[in-house]
């Protein structure tokens, strides 16, 4: 099952604490790795543990993606570059398969033509295209 927003809220409401919009969106921030807009099981379980300041378990899924999204976000936001992306994912690359680390790199490279996109207003293939130009030109 899956906590949404408003899920979210009640649950926490009902141990007496009444978080506010913030303070909901700082958790699916923190605790949604797989950015859908709400908190799975096993996001919610990783949550909690960090709540109550309770180690994770060895190869934690969510400590590994949560890891990732941040280096996505930060990627797409423009603060690290795609060589910095690489670089700090080389040391998941130790617990994670080739093939997630690579799916991270894509999905971040995605994800970043989608934001340059969205802030130029053209369509994200513009945004490859022109990418594929300036790597063919440094060939």
């Amino acid at each position: 099952g899956y906590l949404e927003r408003l899920e979210l809220s009640s649950a926490f409401a009902e141990m007496g604490t009444r978080p506010n919009d913030e303070d909901i969106d700082g958790w699916l921030e923190e605790f949604d790795a797989d950015s859908d807009g709400r908190i799975s099981l096993p996001e919610f379980e990783h949550m909690v543990r960090v709540v109550l300041n309770v180690s994770c378990l060895p190869h934690c899924e969510q400590c590994k993606r949560g890891f990732v999204s941040q280096f996505v976000k930060d990627f797409v936001a423009g603060k690290i570059s795609e060589e910095d992306l690489a670089t700090e994912t080389e040391e998941l690359a130790k617990t994670m398969s080739e093939v997630e680390v690579r799916d991270a790199l894509q999905l971040a490279k995605q994800q970043r033509r989608i934001a340059i996109a969205t802030e130029r207003g053209v369509a994200p293939e513009v945004i490859e295209e022109e990418e594929r130009a300036a790597e063919e030109e440094r060939v």
